[in-house]
């Protein structure tokens, strides 16, 4: 374990020959041990770039630098900083940070300075995350997003969730506190109106679909759902060819078929058609769904596929049977939509922001579906990236859960005001504090040394 003010240096620009190279270091009396380094009396004044001279224990010869200081509490990391800015001559920089070290100026951890910055309050987990997604990113749309976040977007909508969970809380712990001057806790009615509407916030946040796991350049969109709902018959007419191999009886996919989709003005688009879901009959049956599951998880879009000519209530059953997390990224697209005329009403099982139909033997589904994806990835959100947030997993699975665990609550209360059942603010206090919990992992409000070693163990050195 480490002194968390003790002072620390890093090379904070890529290693190689170049022009320019920065030595960032922060501490605890980091000034006073930088002059172990520094030829001369020299005043380092706060915010100005003053000139120096290296010198060198082992005898080479002295090299010009500018050194810009920081006093304690207006740094990065709110601590007594300083960037060196030298020649970026590998040999040089290694010596420097040699003679550092042997100053009192240890080599940083990965991350460690973001992780003062953090732990001192100077910014919350989501902006110590964005500064490895900013530095990640591949394209200036990933990149704009990413800095929403490192601008502190993401925190304030999150703290602004939290604060109305907060005083739906108090609310209800008012009542308990005061019971002996009967007060009424909030109406069932009312509780799930508030409920209702921070669900709405989260279900807009848990739908956006950049993702930091991979480059936001590309978009995978994955094709799933039974057996025989005419996957691949939909992957093909994508493409337009036969990539997959399709028949009227089901299980022909065995295994993901993948291919990219190129249209002009979208994003590159991963589609891969899944098996469709049953009962695996043997182990590799078994090993290609978990493989199934996986592209799930990682998919911006799912179109769901059901057959249209089954009955409304069957399709209703399965599109509600389905979990959260899958309907938030998914589409329901009915295939064999020239067999029938029906279209199910999903309102009440939670309806696909978008419901299409899909015949393989007329032009006019096809059409209608690649209308709608290219105003997803084009006019959509995926045009506009920069004006949405690019979550990390971590990120991305408290908010699942935070919205899973909210939707138990309302749909509680809308049993309670149904029935008449009166409110029973003791649990629905204790149910609303795991919500505001997940939300508090999210910014860090709320946080372990396990998932901090984890977060910062990512960064690169210098950050």
């Amino acid at each position: 374990m480490h002194d968390d003010n003790e002072p620390i240096a890093a090379l904070a620009t890529p290693h190689g020959p170049g022009g320019v190279a920065v030595i960032r270091a922060s501490g605890r009396d980091v000034l006073s041990k930088l002059a172990a380094v520094i030829d001369g009396d020299v005043e380092l004044r706060a915010r100005i770039a003053t000139p120096v001279r290296i010198r060198f224990a082992d005898g080479a010869p002295a090299i010009d630098a500018r050194a810009l200081a920081y006093s304690a509490g207006a740094s990065y990391t709110s601590e007594e900083s300083v960037e060196l800015f030298l020649p970026s001559s590998p040999p040089v920089l290694r010596s420097l940070l040699e003679q550092l070290r042997r100053a009192g100026i240890r080599a940083a951890e990965p991350g460690e300075f973001t992780r003062r910055a953090f732990l001192s309050g100077r910014i919350d987990l989501t902006r110590a995350e964005a500064v490895v997604q900013v530095i990640a990113a591949e394209d200036l749309e990933s990149a704009r997003a990413a800095r929403r976040v490192l601008d502190g977007d993401l925190a304030r909508e999150i703290e602004r969730l939290g604060d109305s969970i907060h005083n739906l809380i108090a609310l209800l712990e008012a009542g308990l506190d005061f019971s002996e001057q009967e007060v009424e806790p909030p109406a069932a009615a009312w509780l799930l109106t508030q409920a209702r509407d921070i669900l709405a916030h989260l279900d807009r946040l848990c739908r956006n679909p950049v993702s930091a796991h991979r480059s936001t350049a590309r978009v995978r969109v994955v094709l799933w759902g039974r057996a025989n709902a005419g996957k691949s018959t939909c992957f093909n007419a994508l493409l337009g060819r036969d990539s997959a191999i399709t028949s009227p009886q089901a299980g022909t996919t065995r295994d993901p078929v993948g291919a990219e989709l190129v249209r002009d003005g979208w994003p590159t688009v991963e589609l891969l058609d899944l098996p469709g879901a049953h009962d695996a009959a043997d182990r590799s049956e078994k090993a290609a769904i978990a493989l199934a599951a996986k592209d799930l998880e990682d998919a911006d879009l799912i179109l769901y596929l059901v057959d249209a000519s089954r009955s409304v209530a069957s399709i209703t059953r399965e599109w509600g049977s389905l979990p959260d997390g899958i309907k938030a990224r998914a589409w329901l697209v009915l295939s064999k939509a020239d067999l029938t005329a029906a279209r199910p009403s999903l309102d009440g099982v939670g309806a696909p922001p978008t419901q299409l139909a899909l015949s393989a033997t007329t032009p006019g589904g096809r059409q209608e579906l690649e209308m709608a994806l290219a105003s997803h990835l084009t006019r959509g959100r995926w045009d506009a990236r920069g004006a949405a947030y690019l979550f990390t997993d971590r990120q991305r699975s408290k908010l699942t859960e935070a919205r899973a665990a909210l939707r138990e609550v309302a749909d509680d209360l809308s049993r309670r005001d149904a029935s008449a059942e009166p409110v029973q603010p003791e649990l629905l206090s204790i149910d609303l504090r795991d919500v505001h919990g997940s939300l508090e992992e999210i910014t860090g409000a709320l946080s372990t040394e396990e998932t901090l070693d984890k977060i910062f163990s990512q960064f690169c050195l210098g950050k």
